[in-house]
């Protein structure tokens, strides 16, 4: 908690600098992917959202250095054993985008993003249980999309490529776990 706190923090100072701020949210489209060896297997998508805050401070005339603070819901579905499972991971993510401006109305951004694990459940016709102790509290992603200006809104476009093994390996032992999302949002600045 004291990292978020932290992390809060931070982009509330560099707010301070920034040429624009404002809301963000949106659909999110997550699945994941846990393999074992050499073996695989991948969940169908799931649709949820995402919900944020955004900064850009200006670098040069293209460049813009973009913190968000972003509360996502991220998993994915799997069928098997006659019962369908549907992964609700609740992160508060910490995006920090480099934003090139190709136009003065649309960017392309690229950057790391640490999530930090809120809650974990998974839901089935048995009932929802609880596995945010079979977790690692952070998820450590890159992300890359684009956005384009639509007047007083942003339509954006992003992938969320998960780069460090989500499950606890005392839990889950030589299964690794990834989560991947894309996600289509609205940006409006205030």
């Amino acid at each position: 908690m004291i990292r978020i706190f932290y992390v809060i923090l931070v982009l509330g100072s560099l707010s301070a600098y920034s040429q624009k701020s404002g809301f963000k949210g949106g659909l999110n489209i997550g699945n994941e992917k846990a393999t074992q060896g050499g073996n695989s297997a991948t969940a169908t998508a799931k649709l949820s959202f995402m919900l944020g805050v955004y900064t850009e401070a200006k670098l040069s005339e293209q460049f813009f250095l973009s913190p968000e603070l972003v509360y996502s819901i991220d998993g994915g579905k799997t069928e098997g054993f006659g019962d369908t499972f549907t992964d609700n991971f609740s992160y508060l993510s910490v995006p920090l985008m480099l934003k090139y401006y190709a136009t003065e109305k649309f960017n392309l951004h690229v950057g790391p993003q640490l999530g930090f694990l809120l809650t974990a459940k998974v839901k089935s016709s048995g009932g929802t249980a609880d596995i945010t102790s079979s977790l690692k509290k952070t998820n450590f992603s890159m992300a890359f999309g684009g956005e384009g200006n639509l007047g007083s809104v942003n339509l954006g476009l992003r992938m969320i490529l998960g780069l460090t093994d989500i499950a606890n390996d005392e839990v889950f032992g030589d299964v690794e776990y990834r989560l991947n999302t894309i996600q289509i949002y609205l940006a409006v600045p205030f």
